[in-house]
This record gives C-alpha cells, sequence and structure tokens, in this order.
C-alpha cells in the first residue's frame, strides 16, 4: 500500500481511500462506512485507476495549504 487517507462528516460517516502500487499501474480504492447504531455497515466501496484525476484535483491553486 502507497497511501491512505481518512475524511469524516460528523461521528457517524467515514470514507477511507487507498492508494495501492501494482504492478501494471497504481489502484484507489474508496469505501464508505455508516454508523446507524452500534455497528459500522459498508454504505460505499469504489476502485479504479483514476489517480490522475485526483493528483490533477489536489493540486488546484484552492487545495494548496498556503492558500489558506
Amino acid at each position: 500500500m502507497y497511501g491512505n487517507q481518512k475524511k469524516t462528516a460528523g461521528k457517524n460517516l467515514v470514507m477511507l481511500t487507498y492508494l495501492i502500487r501494482h504492478d501494471r499501474e497504481p489502484l484507489v480504492f474508496n469505501f464508505m462506512f455508516y454508523k446507524p447504531n452500534n455497528e459500522w455497515h459498508i454504505q460505499n466501496f469504489k476502485f479504479g485507476n483514476s489517480i490522475d484525476d485526483e493528483l490533477e484535483e489536489a493540486s488546484k491553486a484552492y487545495r494548496l495549504n498556503e492558500n489558506y
């Protein structure tokens, strides 16, 4: 695994993103978990090779720390 990130929206919604290094290309896995009561449930799962789109979005000027 190359990298991971955790984003939350309150205490009951969490999205985990993992960047996996593969022989052919990097892969991105997104897991969204929701906790309606006492147990976590998978709300959504996505994977793909769109790392170039994500890196381009992350490098936009309004996302850079220097702009905050």
